[in-house]
Parts: structure tokens; C-alpha cells; sequence
């Protein structure tokens, strides 16, 4: 995996969960305080807060998707590096027993 890549990845992912925590707790906020003049105010703020709420979860989603594709990369780009070396070393050693 880029270290700069995941560094940046990781990074995104504390802010928003940061930032989810403190929308939901905002969210709890607005149904602990049950004096509401305008129950419309209540549900269209209610509302936002889900969406955003919404957003940061599939935000979070793409994220450790992000994550996880970087470590599949890199798994199989080690892989592939092995196998490299593997059928090079094999070469090597038939070339090798070939002059004998």
C-alpha cells in the first residue's frame, strides 16, 4: 500500500467519523429537548441531521472500500513480484543445469 495514500485515507476517515459522532449527537440533542414551538422546524432539522448523517456513513463506506482496494493492490502486486522471482530463479536454475 502507499504509506502516503493510506496516511491520507486513514486521516479522512477519523475527521468523518469525528464529524459523524458529533451529528449524531446533535441528533439525540434535538430528541432530548421535547419543547419544540413548531413541530415542522423539529422534522425538517431532524431530517438534515439523517441525511448528513446518511452521507458521512457512505462516505465512511467508499473509504474502507478505498482502504481495501489499496490492500489488494498491494497484495497482489507483492504476489505478482514473487512469482516473478520465482520463475526467474527457476530459469536461472535450468540454465544453469543446462551447461552442465
Amino acid at each position: 500500500m502507499d504509506e502516503k495514500d493510506s496516511a491520507i485515507l486513514h486521516q479522512r476517515k477519523n475527521r468523518v467519523e469525528m464529524t459523524l459522532r458529533h451529528v449524531e449527537n446533535q441528533r439525540r440533542e434535538i430528541e432530548n429537548n421535547t419543547v419544540w414551538i413548531n413541530q415542522a422546524a423539529y422534522h425538517r432539522r431532524a431530517s438534515l441531521l439523517d441525511q448528513i448523517a446518511a452521507w458521512y456513513q457512505e462516505e465512511l463506506g467508499e473509504i474502507d472500500r478505498a482502504i481495501h482496494e489499496l490492500n489488494t493492490t498491494d497484495a497482489a502486486a507483492s504476489f505478482s513480484k514473487e512469482q516473478d522471482m520465482i520463475q526467474f530463479a527457476a530459469a536461472v536454475d535450468t540454465k544453469a543445469w543446462n551447461k552442465n
